[in-house]
């Protein structure tokens, strides 16, 4: 499925893509929508997102820096783990007049073991109904998770991303080996 057309925040663009990759059926989706946000200035952009960011509890005492360059959002700073970046970055991306959010957050917690984390991982697509672990290959080098393998709904393989980035550790989710069956 193809999208197209113009929208007003990054933001309504996910949530398009993420509506129609949960479509029953849907094999792929290439988002080819335009941002084009109301005309709005930067320094407006930037105070929509700093108190965006003072209002979600789990940010509320990271180190988050906020520039606004025509439109494009800047995120650095340190945050304590990838789930504070990954907030921080879907603060910003609901700010209204931002055409693009460029996460440069640091994330400073504790290494973990890549073979803690793909405990972890395995015992959370064992108990997950989104898969069958027959179909999928998991492996972790340095805190990168990476899947291969195929799933029964393109939109499962979004869930699953967001859910193991919540692993402690967890670096990033590669789920680009990841295909949806075809019936």
């Amino acid at each position: 499925m193809t999208l197209s057309g113009v929208i007003e925040t990054i933001h309504e663009k996910a949530l398009a893509e993420n509506l129609v990759a949960s479509t029953y059926g849907a094999k792929a989706v290439v988002n080819n929508l335009v941002v084009r946000p109301p005309v709005s200035k930067d320094d407006e952009i930037r105070k929509a997102i700093e108190e965006a960011v003072k209002s979600t509890p789990v940010l509320q005492k990271q180190d988050i820096q906020v520039n606004v360059s025509e439109g494009v959002v800047t995120l650095k700073g340190t945050v304590d783990t990838l789930a504070q970046s990954l907030a921080a970055e879907n603060a910003a991306k609901t700010a209204r007049g931002a055409v693009n959010v460029v996460n440069m957050l640091k994330v400073v917690e504790t290494p973990r073991p890549d073979r803690e984390i793909e405990k972890d991982v395995v015992l959370y697509l064992k108990s997950s109904s989104l898969v069958n672990l027959d179909d999928i290959e998991v492996s972790v080098k340095d805190g990168v998770v990476s899947l291969k393998g195929t799933l029964d709904n393109l939109s499962h393989r979004y869930v699953i991303m967001r859910e193991l980035e919540k692993i402690r550790g967890v670096r990033r989710v590669d789920v680009s080996g990841v295909s949806v069956k075809h019936t």
